[in-house]
């Protein structure tokens, strides 16, 4: 019985001091812990290398190890939402933008330019001056049966000879009356910047 607790006090003190001298490798850069287990008497003792477990025929020791971390688990289900949080403070003023493109000069003077003719009429703004509406009407009646003489045409115009203008070519009105007779008035109204 004597000798029985003689070696265990041995092997406890020999583990404490195993465990002291490998505490500074211990666990290596692997994250492998390394032991050697006596199944007698249960002692367990931390090394740094598997040769230093005893190999005696009768109290030999276990090697064995584990990881300081496991292996990573697989991944949970996904939890339910939370409740919203509170609002956080506001956050500090951004720096200023660029600065943007210069805008078109607003329209300062609105000019309503007039023409009359004979059957259709073209009124045209001046050089300078952007086209921005019009419109015209019909003076006289048909000479025929004396019936109303209605307006035909009535649109902006990109040149001298009528065509019709589309986006930003307009520089008259043009008007006509229904019979192409009879004295129509066609006004352009025209602004300056």
């Amino acid at each position: 019985m004597m000798t029985i607790r003689k070696a265990v006090v041995i092997g406890v003190a020999m583990s404490l001091l195993g465990a002291a001298a490998a505490w500074a490798v211990i666990p290596e850069s692997d994250g492998v812990i390394r032991a050697c287990y006596q199944k007698q008497t249960g002692v367990l003792r931390v090394v740094s290398s598997f040769n230093q477990c005893s190999t005696h025929p009768t109290y030999g020791e276990t090697a064995i190890s584990w990881n300081q971390t496991g292996n990573v688990g697989p991944v949970g289900p996904q939890g339910a939402t939370g409740p919203v949080g509170p609002q956080g403070p506001t956050g500090p003023q951004g720096a200023p933008g660029p600065q943007g493109p210069e805008g078109r000069p607003g329209l300062q003077t609105i000019n309503y330019r007039s023409a009359q003719g004979n059957g259709f009429a073209r009124a045209f703004c001046l050089t300078g001056e952007t086209l921005t509406g019009g419109g015209a009407f019909v003076e006289s009646l048909n000479a025929v049966g004396f019936e109303e003489v209605k307006l035909r045409q009535s649109h902006p115009i990109s040149d001298e000879t009528g065509v019709i203008a589309f986006g930003t070519t307009a520089i008259g009105w043009q008007a006509a009356s229904s019979d192409f007779g009879g004295a129509v008035v066609a006004f352009a109204i025209c602004a300056t910047p």
